[in-house]
């Protein structure tokens, strides 16, 4: 059995992504959503998938880029906030050096 109260809490995934292409993509409009949201709903309905919450890890340029700053006198909020990374990343990048690619 479905449970119902689910569905008041849990926002639908696809109607918010479709809402979002029809806000930014000036010539997709809301028919031509329908019609893909009806296609969608047909061959994926019912199914359950999972929405990474994070980007995948980091390149070796970035991991890079992330070390190099973190050899010169930038403050580790102020790289924490460039690289778009956590305090313990940054730590982590910083004590095994090139561990984390070539570095």
């Amino acid at each position: 059995m479905r449970d119902d109260s689910a569905d008041e809490q849990d926002p639908d995934i696809v109607s918010a992504i479709l809402q979002r292409v029809v806000n930014v993509a000036p010539g997709f409009d809301g028919v031509l959503a329908q019609q893909v949201e009806q296609q969608v709903r047909a061959e994926y309905g019912g199914r359950r998938f999972f929405v990474h919450k994070r980007a995948p890890r980091m390149t070796p340029r970035q991991r890079h880029a992330a070390f190099a700053d973190g050899l010169s006198d930038m403050s580790t909020t102020e790289l924490t906030k460039k690289h778009k990374i956590s305090r313990a990343t940054v730590y982590r990048l910083m004590k095994s050096g090139g561990r984390f690619g070539q570095v």
